[in-house]
C-alpha cells in the first residue's frame, strides 16, 4: 500500500491518496456491521478490488461526487491513470514487442471514443484481468474481417466488458446484429452500460444482444435450433470447450460456406511450443518437475512473508492445482489447433497476434462434390 501510494503520487500526479487502516477488506466488513446502507456510512464511492482476482465488491453504484466552489456537485468518471500504468507496465515486462505494438496501435486507425472509454473502464475495474481485452489492434482486425466479408450476423462467445463486441458492432451497420454470450453477471452488467452508450452515440452501429449464460448451455443443440446461421463467430470463452463449440455450430448448421470462425488465445502464452511435430507433449517427468517447482516456489514465498506453515502448505498445494489446470488448458488448446488444421470444412490461418488468433473460413463439404 505504501509503495502504491508513493507511485500514484510521484509518478501519476495524484494529490489526495489515503491508506485504509486494516485494509480494504476489513474496511467493508466493518461498515456492514453498522446495519445501515453502506453508502450512508462510507466515504468511499465505487468498487473495491481484491487484486489477486478480477472480482470487485460494489460499495455504491454512483460515481464519486466532487463539490465545486458553488457547493454544487458534478459526477466524476473513473480516473484510469493508475490502472492503465499498471497494465502497460505488465505488458512491457512480458512482451518484447511492446513498443512495436504501441507503434502499430497509433497507426492502425481510429479507436472511437465509446470504445476507448470501455477499454479504460475495464482496465480501471479489472486491472489484473485487462489481458482479457482484445486490444485496439485485434479489435480493428475483427472489424476489418467483418467489413471484408460483408458479415451481418455475428456470434461472440465471451463478452467480458464488451470491448470486442463494440468493435464488431461498429462494422456491421444498423441492419446487423451481434449476439454475445458470457456467464459473468458482473462483467455483463458493465458491458451493457457500454452497449447502451454506443446505441446512443452511434445509432448506425449494429444492435448488441447480450445473453448471460454458460457457453455449454448456450451451445446445446436444442437452444441453437432457434438461431439462423452466422456470418462470423468469435470464440473467446471456455478454452477447453473450443473444439466442442465448433462441433455444435456445425451440427446446428449455424456455420455455412463462407462463414468465418475466429478463435482467440490459440498460442496459449507460447506454451504450445512444448509440443513436438508429432503432437506429443512434454514427458510426464517434465510436468512432475514443473509441479514440484511451482509447489516449492509458492511455499518459499509464503514463508518469506511470515505466513503460518500450515497456510503456506495450502498455498503450495493450490499452486500445484493451478499448474495442472494450465496444463489441461494447454492440452485442450493444442488439440483444438490440430482439429482445426485437419477439419475438412475449414481453411485456417493461425496468426501470432497477441496470444494467438486463429482465423478459419468455412469451405464447401468435399464429400458432397
Amino acid at each position: 500500500c505504501v509503495k502504491a501510494g508513493a507511485y500514484v503520487k510521484q509518478q501519476l500526479g495524484f494529490s489526495d491518496v489515503r491508506r485504509l487502516q486494516g485494509g480494504i477488506v476489513n474496511y467493508t466488513t466493518t461498515l456492514k456491521k453498522e446495519n445501515k446502507a453502506i453508502d450512508q456510512v462510507s466515504h468511499f464511492r465505487g468498487v473495491n478490488f481484491v487484486f489477486n482476482d478480477r472480482m470487485g465488491e460494489s460499495i455504491t453504484r454512483d460515481l464519486p461526487q466532487l463539490n465545486d466552489k458553488k457547493n454544487t456537485t458534478q459526477q466524476q468518471e473513473f480516473d484510469t491513470r493508475a490502472a492503465e500504468a499498471l497494465v502497460n507496465s505488465a505488458r512491457q515486462e512480458k512482451d518484447t514487442n511492446y513498443e512495436l505494438y504501441q507503434y502499430a496501435e497509433k497507426l492502425s486507425g481510429e479507436e472511437y471514443g465509446v470504445l476507448k472509454k470501455a477499454r479504460l473502464d475495464a482496465m480501471a475495474r479489472f486491472p489484473h484481468a485487462a489481458h482479457m481485452l482484445c486490444g485496439p489492434i485485434q479489435g480493428k482486425f475483427l472489424k476489418m474481417l467483418c467489413q471484408i466479408s460483408g458479415a451481418k450476423r455475428v456470434l461472440e462467445l465471451g463478452t467480458f466488458c464488451g470491448y470486442g463486441s463494440l468493435w464488431l458492432a461498429s462494422a456491421l451497420g444498423k441492419d446487423g446484429q451481434v449476439i454475445t454470450v458470457d456467464r459473468d453477471t458482473r462483467a455483463a452488467e458493465i458491458a451493457q452500460t457500454h452497449f447502451n452508450a454506443a446505441s446512443t452515440h452511434h445509432p448506425d452501429w449494429a444492435k448488441i444482444h447480450l445473453i448471460i449464460s454458460d457457453t455449454g448451455e448456450f451451445l446445446s443443440l436444442q437452444n441453437l435450433q432457434s438461431y439462423e446461421p452466422f456470418d462470423l463467430v468469435v470464440l473467446d470463452a471456455d478454452k477447453k470447450g473450443y473444439a466442442a463449440a465448433v462441433d455444435s455450430l456445425f451440427q446446428a448448421h449455424l456455420l455455412r460456406t463462407g462463414s468465418i470462425l475466429v478463435a482467440d488465445n490459440t498460442l496459449w502464452k507460447g506454451a504450445v511450443l512444448g509440443f513436438d511435430k508429432a503432437g506429443a507433449s512434454f514427458s510426464s517427468e517434465h510436468w512432475i518437475q514443473r509441479e514440484q517447482i511451482a509447489r516449492e516456489e509458492a511455499r518459499h514465498f509464503a514463508l518469506s512473508q511470515g505466513t503460518d506453515p500450515d497456510l503456506a502448505e495450502r498455498e503450495a498445494k493450490q499452486s500445484v492445482k493451478s499448474e495442472r489446470r494450465d496444463r489441461a488448458l494447454l492440452q485442450a488448446m493444442h488439440e483444438f489447433n490440430i482439429k482445426i488444421r485437419k477439419h475438412p470444412r475449414l481453411d485456417q490461418l493461425l496468426l501470432p497476434l497477441r496470444d494467438g488468433l486463429t482465423v478459419a473460413r468455412v469451405i464447401d463439404d468435399p464429400s458432397s462434390s
